[in-house]
């Protein structure tokens, strides 16, 4: 859990939610799971709140956002079409990554490598490897 998100957990017991009550959820979206709603923590920078692919569904859903501000309390707590009307939302477009067999010239090894940059060998490390 980050920082803000610490200081999320910390507003939703103030708000008389018991801890074995709220479900925080490091990997999935929305944040935390609570049985009075669904919280996504955001930092805005300014006027900008980043998103990230998977998170542009939330602005279509009922989630309550929790937005801080240099990790300040307490939290500006909004719905999606609230949101939309005080910050730029930024969502960033996918990146066009190449998908590419590497094979390590020492040890033989072979694997598919997401990157454009020669990797080193996951298996001996070996930085000289060509493409295929």
């Amino acid at each position: 859990m980050n920082q803000t998100e610490q200081l999320a957990y910390e507003w939703l017991q103030n708000q008389g939610i018991a801890k074995q009550d709220i479900i925080f959820q490091s990997k999935k979206t929305p944040d935390f799971l609570t049985p009075v709603g669904e919280y996504e923590v955001k930092k805005s920078q300014g006027k900008k709140i980043l998103f990230s692919g998977d998170q542009e569904k939330l602005l279509k859903t009922d989630i309550t956002f929790l937005v801080y501000s240099k990790n300040t309390q307490p939290p500006l707590v909004m719905k999606a079409s609230e949101l939309e009307k005080i910050f730029t939302l930024y969502i960033p477009q996918p990146n066009k990554i190449t998908k590419r067999w590497k094979h390590c010239i020492k040890c033989n090894n072979e694997w598919l490598a997401r990157t454009s940059n020669p990797p080193k060998c996951p298996r001996c490390q070996e930085p000289m490897v060509k493409t295929e």
